[in-house]
């Protein structure tokens, strides 16, 4: 019981704007960690802004828009000390964003650019946890997630949000 009560402490997701030093340190972190292989991760202006659980173990943060598709989008995902880009498209409803469908999930630095999700061997078996704490996380991410600051309260949290993984959703 106390085990399942610290998780939920822990899946508790806020939408941060990060001080320069706070940014320069993830910034430093994942470019120490993968090098050239994480393109832009290094750059301390890449996390300027995410959705973050209580004792960073896990966040997403937007990394890229097509500009010619607004909903699609390409995340970062850090779970545990993986970090993972995730390819998504958002499905609209009537008034509000439905879903995040996904097309692809990549763990850094392998970069596999196929369709799908592509776990590293050690993860396959957390893919379900993985998925599950993805949708937790985008409850609070909301439509637009967080990357200036003053403009929080503008994306309320989606509790109806779904993640469509394929005929599975979350």
């Amino acid at each position: 019981m106390e085990q399942k009560t610290e998780r939920r402490k822990q899946m508790v997701f806020k939408n941060v704007i990060l001080e320069k030093e706070e940014a320069v340190k993830w910034a430093e972190y994942f470019d120490e960690k993968y090098g050239d292989h994480g393109g832009a991760t290094g750059d301390y202006r890449t996390w300027g802004g995410m959705t973050v659980n209580k004792d960073k173990s896990m966040f997403i943060r937007k990394k890229w828009v097509n500009h010619e598709d607004p909903n699609e989008i390409e995340l970062y995902y850090f779970w545990h000390g993986y970090l993972f880009s995730v390819d998504v498209r958002q499905v609209w409803g009537d008034d509000d964003l439905e879903a995040w469908e996904f097309s692809r999930l990549m763990s850094y630095p392998r970069f596999n650019y196929s369709s799908g999700i592509h776990l590293p061997e050690e993860l396959i078996k957390d893919k379900e946890q993985i998925l599950q704490d993805f949708k937790t996380a985008m409850v609070t991410y909301g439509r637009k997630g967080i990357g200036i600051s003053g403009y929080e309260k503008l994306d309320p949290p989606l509790p109806h949000i779904q993640i469509r993984v394929g005929d599975k959703v979350y």
